[in-house]
């Protein structure tokens, strides 16, 4: 078989990969943020009209495919899965040639390499495809491949301009995706300086690049989006900050780290291949940023758990490169090929469960918003933004709330649970926070007047209270009647206007 022959082979691997996750949908958050960039596109001003609760980056991720679908009357969905190969393979062409100039990947290893990024990138983050997080990993590898070059070739490898730019870029990407992700490259520079009794690698100038770009930013956003730290970042730090993930799943995530070492641990570390160091060192970074912050939900941990993957991946690859005949101290090397697909297979199996069982829209609430309300305009008032994202662009509808769920009414309601001793200050001030957020729902209810308000009791175990509170507000319940419940959802669509009275 010849070379296009081979490649033809991966790209249709890529598309065949591509199928699944297209074919299961948008996740909740991915459908937010590009509802909320094709809203700033229309005029509507970020963390004013819309509470989005990220910093501005997370939007212009999602800003290219609104702009595109703006343009040519396209679907965004259809521009973000293009951007997503665009990404996918960008990525993969950088680091490759990365590695290829740092003689760590053979001519007749691309193909492999590939693969391996098919596994990862399309299969693997089914719960998180097409997140910001999922760009980020991808993004980052670039610059993890440039650091396996200078690791293995300590003062030796001399990186070409365009290796640096691109690194510089790539570092860069991940932190302004989330601030604290700058552990993801502080710890395997701090490594690096300390395996080589030297401040050098820290000031490599492709890392030079990448905190210019994080510090631009941040002066941008300071600049231009005050209100970020203003209104909204007081709601992060009184209820969103201090709820914390609990201790047994950050063990769960800490535990993943540990059986990937001990699973290599037939290789002491110094003879572990320079994108094994690299990889699990970042990945150690990110897990240390995850649980300092307290959140290792399965979106926050995706970074680390796919570079532990590829830690893995690629210490069997060396293995399998040394000599395809020589056992591994006495162990038969085709254990070691098993257990990294068993390994890699059992976690794709596992999210893909999670992401099935969680994620998708109930498609009985889906067939009747479709079929009944075409091209309504939408609020929802729930916790969670499964409930609104993607049902209400899978339903042609157009979401119009300040928020797709209601996370200070959430978060405050599980921090005050979790501590019943709490200060009588500390409830007030979430309350306060809590509050805040109601009026932004009953102002764009009032003004925005959406055909359908969407009330979820999903954990609420009857009326839900934000909307007793918004409908109270402004003679706002008057305006609506429930047409029908599916499920936990009720439904309310604004009652047609009364006829005006003859002038006579």
């Amino acid at each position: 078989m010849n070379a296009p022959a081979r490649w033809s082979t991966v790209v249709a691997a890529f598309l065949a990969a591509l199928w699944l996750p297209a074919s299961l949908g948008m996740t909740p958050d991915a459908s937010w943020l590009l509802t909320v960039a094709e809203r700033t596109l229309d005029g509507e001003i970020l963390y004013r009209d819309i509470l989005e609760y990220n910093p501005p980056f997370s939007v212009w991720i999602y800003t290219g495919p609104a702009f595109a679908s703006a343009l040519t009357g396209l679907s965004s969905e259809s521009f973000l899965h293009l951007q997503f190969a665009l990404v996918f393979w960008l990525s993969f062409v950088l680091s490759a040639l990365i590695l290829r100039a740092g003689g760590r990947l053979r001519p007749t290893e691309w193909r492999i390499m590939a693969l391996a990024w098919v596994l990862m990138f399309v299969l693997f983050p089914l719960q998180t495809f097409l997140q910001r997080e999922h760009f980020a990993i991808m993004a980052l590898m670039p610059w993890l491949a440039l650091q396996a070059a200078r690791w293995e070739k300590v003062g030796r490898f001399r990186a070409s301009p365009w290796m640096i730019v691109a690194g510089g870029v790539s570092c860069s990407l991940i932190v302004l995706n989330k601030p604290y992700y700058v552990l993801t490259v502080v710890v395997p520079v701090a490594a690096m300086a300390l395996h080589q009794r030297s401040l050098r690698p820290f000031f490599h100038v492709e890392n030079l690049i990448g905190g210019a770009i994080a510090l631009a930013y941040g002066a941008y956003v300071l600049r231009f989006h005050a209100d970020y730290f203003g209104l909204l970042n007081e709601t992060l730090r009184t209820v969103y900050l201090p709820v914390r993930t609990p201790e047994a799943d950050i063990l769960f995530r800490a535990c993943a780290a540990a059986i990937v070492v001990a699973l290599a641990a037939w290789r002491t570390p110094a003879h572990w291949p320079a994108e094994t160091v690299m990889l699990t060192l970042s990945a150690i970074g990110h897990l240390a940023g995850t649980v300092v912050m307290g959140k290792t939900f399965t979106y926050h941990a995706l970074p680390a758990m796919v570079m532990l993957g590829f830690a893995f991946l690629a210490l069997v690859a060396d293995d399998c490169r040394r000599n395809d005949d020589k056992p591994a101290r006495g162990t038969p090397r085709p254990f070691f090929k098993a257990f990294a697909v068993f390994l890699v297979g059992s976690a794709f199996t596992l999210t893909s469960m999670v992401f099935l069982r969680g994620e998708a829209s109930d498609p009985h609430l889906l067939a009747y918003l479709r079929d009944r309300h075409p091209g309504a305009s939408y609020v929802s008032i729930s916790p969670s933004y499964a409930d609104s994202h993607p049902l209400v662009r899978l339903a042609g509808g157009s979401y119009v709330g300040p928020n797709a769920a209601m996370p200070a009414q959430s978060y405050g309601d599980i921090l005050m649970a979790r501590r019943p001793d709490m200060s009588a200050a500390d409830r007030a001030r979430i309350r306060v926070e809590i509050d805040k957020e109601r009026r932004a729902f009953a102002d764009a209810i009032t003004s925005r007047q959406p055909d359908i308000v969407l009330v979820s009791e999903r954990f609420t175990r009857g009326e839900n209270p934000a909307w007793t509170a918004i409908a109270s507000t402004d003679a706002i319940g008057e305006l609506y009647q429930q047409e029908t419940r599916i499920g936990d959802i009720r439904i309310l669509v604004r009652k047609p206007a009364a006829p005006s009275g003859d002038a006579s």
